[in-house]
């Protein structure tokens, strides 16, 4: 999301530069917290999610669909393993 603003802005309804500049500020504030990764990550999901007047779960969704659908993306190799299980069970 922060190399490519442009690319999720448009789904979340703001514009490129003002998700780039929330995620630089949320990157600052939590650049020294000293709780867990996913802790983190999580509070920073939702203080995004509250700067777009969005819940947790809504951002989430719309992130998981831009990255589903990106042929490129780490999300890949999940959502192809998730397939197979898929078939795999509906033919079982």
């Amino acid at each position: 999301m922060k190399e490519a603003p442009h690319v999720y802005a448009q789904e979340l309804g703001i514009d490129s530069e003002s998700l780039a500049r929330e995620i630089r500020r949320l990157d600052a504030l939590y650049s020294t917290a000293t709780d867990t990764e996913s802790a983190i990550a999580k509070t920073r999901l939702h203080n995004l999610a509250d700067a777009q007047n969005r819940a947790g779960p809504e951002v989430c969704r719309l992130i998981a669909r831009i990255e589903a659908a990106d042929e490129t993306s780490d999300l890949q190799p999940f959502l192809e393993n998730l397939k197979d299980h898929l078939s795999k069970w509906r033919t079982d």
